[in-house]
């Protein structure tokens, strides 16, 4: 990588300031040519791709009201012939209406079909097909028109079962609500138009419908599904255009897009991409050409003017070329009086002022050699002196430097006992409060464990009035048992009552009828009493049983449990009050470890300090000896710089005194 930098380096270098020059003039005339020339082309082609773009919007919108004249048309001609008309008409067949159908037909050759029909089923077409089976209620043009009557209702285009054409059907509600009208629209004389609407030399006009079927398309059939992922783009937007590459071609395209307000039907422009591409080629073949020439004849007159300042130039170079090899005799002639020939005469000058400063140094040169040999002699021996210096302060430095060390990792170690000790004292101080808590909820426990015992007396009575309670319900249920005996052997006598007055009543014959009907109500009464005196007598012995056995339960085992709650709540009074006691001897003998932890790291502390400030002082005594030592051998550094400056001042003087001779003044 590095190589092929250096050779493209060495490519682009130019060693002549004629050539920088005119790499230089070169590029700042190419340039600013490149960016005019791009801009305008890029604006150019902007513009071009606005001009098609506005005339294929144009096509379209053009396109638009075209659909908008042809089926508005036909929507008010359905508005107004539907208001002539009602459903009992169509009943009957009327042939004023079948030849009012039949002239509106002849009137409107764009039509293919009027068909009316109504809620009983009637119809009438123009042109009449004669009788034929066919059921108007089950169409959707039907359906929609009489779900909005007062609207003008247009279903999307499909083909027609009669004649196979493509048909948009314009429907209408009678005025009576009972029937609707509709008519078929032939669509290709639409598709015909836009059939001939041209959009710049390879595009076209295409429509499909609110499903996405294609109603008229150069290149498909109509009812044909429109493909590619463009159309749902296309189906959610109203106006407007998108780009997108053609499935089948590959090649990059512009729809221009309008919606039908009428009939929802999406018209679309669609435009090659390269067309934008074709209309700007021209315009760039005359801008390259222009450049072309532009940069010939300003080469041209760059190549002069560069010429005419260099020249003078290379003179100086020449010139400047001997006064470097020793020639200081060398003037320049250039008779000029612009900044070329200030810059002549300058040089003179300063060739003329070299000259002179050669010979006032050739004479101060040799005095300086002179004195220099005399300042290295009196370096050198000032430098031993100072190097013996070096040697006794470095020995005692590096005493000082032990006894720091040690002193600092003293100091360390006590610092570190001290944390520990510190840690020590917290953490006691934690423990105390965590055992005066303790202590706390020992006797708050003790203080509920009471409670609970003070509850299990009170659960104990409530347990034996309940038994007794029970108890008493035990003896009311007998006594209700009793009654409900008593009930069932009223029931029997009213009944064996009933019966007899039966039996008198039949004696009696017609005379005693109506009190043989009261007899029979009183012993179904009495049957009635029995029967429910017995169901009392059931449920009051199974009360009975559920009473003994809810008293057997809270007296034996509800008051075994009670008991053994109480004793259970005496052994943890008892365990709560020993923990209560154990945890204050804890408590007290904590306190006395946590002082005793204080006071030690109140003394460790202390002797930290105190070795701190041995180690602070032995660290100064090591910087001060550090220092001494620094600036010792900062002095035999100094020394060693004085005698190499004097050494090297000789050779200098010597080394100048040579090139001074090179000089021809």
């Amino acid at each position: 990588m590095r190589k092929i930098w250096l050779k493209t380096r060495k490519i682009f270098e130019f060693r002549t300031l004629r050539n920088r020059l005119l790499l230089v003039f070169t590029i700042m005339l190419i340039i600013p040519n490149l960016v005019i020339t791009v801009s305008s082309l890029t604006s150019a082609k902007y513009q071009m791709e606005d001009k098609i773009g506005n005339a294929a919007k144009t096509s379209v919108v053009l396109m638009n009201e075209a659909l908008n004249a042809s089926i508005g048309a036909q929507v008010e001609n359905v508005e107004q012939l539907v208001m002539q008309m009602n459903s009992k008409q169509i009943d009957e067949k009327s042939p004023e209406v079948q030849a009012m159908l039949e002239l509106f037909m002849e009137k409107h050759p764009g039509l293919e079909l009027l068909t009316v029909g109504n809620n009983n089923k009637a119809f009438l077409k123009a042109p009449d097909p004669g009788p034929h089976e066919y059921d108007p209620t089950g169409r959707e043009w039907y359906k929609r028109a009489l779900a909005n009557p007062a609207q003008t209702i247009i279903i999307d285009p499909f083909q027609s079962s009669t004649s196979g054409n493509h048909n948009l059907y314009i429907s209408r509600a009678l005025p009576d609500g009972q029937g609707a009208m509709t008519v078929s629209f032939n669509m290709n004389n639409i598709n015909e138009f836009t059939r001939n609407v041209e959009i710049g030399s390879e595009g076209f006009v295409y429509i499909f419908d609110r499903s996405s079927k294609i109603t008229y398309h150069p290149q498909y059939e109509p009812g044909e599904d429109a493909v590619g992922e463009h159309i749902p783009l296309i189906q959610a937007m109203d106006s407007g255009f998108i780009d997108y590459k053609n499935e089948i071609t590959g090649k990059p395209q512009r729809a221009y897009v309008h919606t039908n307000d009428l009939t929802g039907l999406k018209i679309v422009g669609v435009l090659e991409m390269s067309e934008f591409d074709k209309a700007i080629v021209p315009i760039i073949q005359t801008s390259v050409i222009v450049l072309g020439i532009a940069l010939l004849v300003s080469g041209i007159v760059l190549f002069l003017i560069i010429r005419s300042v260099t020249r003078p130039i290379e003179q100086l170079n020449r010139s400047a070329k001997r006064v470097g090899e020793g020639y200081l005799n060398e003037e320049v002639q250039i008779k000029r009086k612009d900044e070329v020939g200030q810059l002549a005469a300058n040089y003179n000058e300063m060739v003329a002022s070299i000259r002179g400063m050669v010979m006032d140094v050739a004479e101060v040169s040799s005095q300086l050699t002179a004195s220099s040999e005399e300042l290295m002699a009196g370096t050198e021996q000032n430098a031993k002196t100072v190097e013996h210096v070096v040697d006794l302060v470095q020995t005692s430095s590096e005493g000082a430097e032990k006894q720091a060390t040690v002193s600092l990792e003293s100091a360390n170690t006590m610092e570190e006992m001290s944390q520990g000790i510190y840690k020590i004292a917290e953490a006691s101080g934690t423990i105390v409060e965590s055992s005066s808590k303790t202590v706390e909820d020992v006797h708050y426990g003790s203080e509920k464990v009471e409670q609970v015992s003070l509850q299990m007396e009170e659960i104990r009575r409530s347990t034996e009035q309940s038994a007794e309670l029970m108890n008493r319900m035990n003896e009311l249920s007998a006594h209700i048992a009793g009654m409900s005996t008593a009930i069932s052997d009223i029931a029997v006598q009213t009944n064996l009552l009933a019966l007899n007055a039966a039996i008198e009543a039949a004696r009696a014959g017609e005379e005693g009828r109506g009190f043989s009907v009261v007899a029979g109500e009183v012993r179904k009464l009495a049957e009635q009493s029995r029967t429910t005196a017995e169901q009392i007598s059931e449920d009051v012995v199974q009360m009975t049983s559920l009473a003994e056995q809810v008293y057997a339960a809270i007296n034996v085992e509800v008051a075994a449990n009670v008991e053994r709650g109480i004793t259970v709540t005496a052994e943890a009074q008892n365990a709560f009050q020993q923990i209560q006691n154990s945890t204050q001897q804890i408590t007290e003998q904590i306190h006395d470890v946590s002082a005793i932890t204080q006071q030690m790291s109140a003394s460790a502390e202390e002797i930290t300090n105190s070795v701190k400030h041995i180690a602070q002082t032995s660290q100064e005594s090591l910087d001060s000896f550090q220092s001494v030592t620094a600036a010792t051998q900062e002095q035999l550094a100094s020394m060693e710089e004085i005698s190499s400056a004097a050494d090297g001042l000789a050779r200098m003087a010597a080394d100048m005194q040579s090139k001074i001779e090179h000089f021809k003044v």
